[in-house]
């Protein structure tokens, strides 16, 4: 489970590549044999967050009151699973790579965390994009996941990046005959996932831009800023 818990956030860090950058991720499909989980088993954005009452910040590290949690409700499976996404984020705070605040957040204060590129690549944090009508651009670190802030220009570009990605995987299916039933199978649902997230964030932005809030699990939610 830490090994999967590691290439979970690595996962969701190379789609936010997309999410900030001028060149598409494709690394970002490298879902492999979890592609029904994914759609189908794994806990939605909602779940993940019903979990948040129950995080706190203790001494500079996130904390889950697991027996709260049970009594609420919330399943053993997807306490398990989330602490298991804690335990590597608490490393990076232990090794002094990143910074638990009490808001629940988390700052990078090295080069050397795991989250350092996407966190260095937006480098219009706060701001809008020049000459752009609305929003602002930002990226928040949480313990469940990212919220990602983009502008009216950047919700444009970024959704567009999610289509181009989506285009390239359909153009791969159709020219390769590609045996791996499970390769196959991560680039259908790269392909479905990314138009799925490209139509939300269009559908969101009037103007001012768009938040995606983007869990480790890549269950996520979109609204408008």
């Amino acid at each position: 489970m830490k090994k999967l818990s590691k290439r979970s956030i690595a996962l969701v860090l190379s789609l936010l590549f997309v999410l900030s950058a001028a060149v598409p991720a494709l690394a970002a499909g490298k879902v492999t044999t979890q592609k029904e989980d994914l759609k189908a088993k794994n806990p939605t954005y909602e779940e993940v967050i019903a979990l948040d009452p129950y995080v706190s910040v203790v001494k500079g590290q996130y904390v889950i009151d697991k027996k709260a949690a049970r009594a609420a409700g919330i399943s053993k499976e997807l306490i398990d699973s989330q602490a298991e996404f804690i335990k590597t984020i608490n490393k990076e705070a232990k090794d002094g790579l990143i910074t638990i605040k009490e808001s629940k957040e988390f700052e990078v204060v090295s080069s050397d965390s795991t989250f350092a590129a996407v966190a260095l690549e937006n480098h219009h944090d706060g701001e809008q994009a020049q000459g752009c009508r609305g929003g602002r651009n930002s990226t928040n670190f949480c313990w469940w996941g990212v919220k990602r802030f983009a502008c009216d220009c950047e919700t444009k570009r970024i959704a567009s990046n999610l289509k181009w990605c989506s285009n390239i995987v359909s153009l791969i299916l159709n020219i390769f005959n590609i045996p791996n039933v499970y390769a196959k199978a991560a680039l259908n649902f790269g392909k479905w996932y990314w138009n799925q997230l490209a139509d939300r964030m269009n559908a969101h932005n009037y103007g001012r831009g768009v938040q995606v809030n983007l869990t480790w699990v890549l269950a996520f939610a979109t609204y408008a800023q």
